[in-house]
């Protein structure tokens, strides 16, 4: 078996690099997405609790109620604190941003158009995340990343929109 190289043009390598961190992106947004939909699914938080505040797991707690207790200093165990949780914390309000604006767009029945609809709120998504990462992060490599989504997403977030525009 033999393999023919072809040469790889610098735009086509650039093409190639931003389908792969979009690629990447989506695979980070949807393995964060599941513990959530399981979450929401199940109508219970990581605690055992759902959301009328009564305890459905743990000995002698089997159906409690909490409604009335605070606890809202409470973190289920080897959840992030401090700052930590802060960045996570941020993280998921813009991915729940995202996914929200992501399903409020109307199919119109034209994959095109569609496509492009859904696209917008998703590369806000990255920016959004992206900022997460320059606030909180210290890793001088993913800060450098967490830039260049942000400049290569705000890009095609006005090709779209321009795309649109003409169509």
């Amino acid at each position: 078996m033999s393999f023919c190289l072809k040469p790889v043009s610098p735009k086509s390598a650039r093409l190639k690099s931003a389908r792969l961190r979009s690629a990447a992106v989506a695979a980070l947004l949807a393995l964060a997405a599941v513990p959530a939909a399981a979450q929401e699914a199940s109508g219970s938080d990581p605690a055992g609790m759902d959301r009328s505040g009564t305890h459905h797991s743990g000995a002698g707690h089997a159906g409690m109620e909490h409604s009335g207790m605070e606890h809202s200093g409470m973190a289920p165990a080897g959840a992030p604190s401090g700052a930590a949780h802060d960045a996570a914390a941020e993280a998921m309000a813009a991915h729940r941003r995202m996914t929200a604006a992501m399903e409020a767009v109307t199919p119109t029945g034209d994959p095109d158009r569609d496509f492009v609809r859904m696209m917008i709120p998703h590369h806000q998504g990255a920016i959004d995340m992206a900022a997460v990462e320059l606030a909180h992060g210290r890793d001088p490599e993913l800060r450098k990343l967490a830039e260049k989504i942000i400049a290569d997403q705000r890009r095609e977030i006005a090709e779209m929109e321009a795309w649109l525009k003409a169509h």
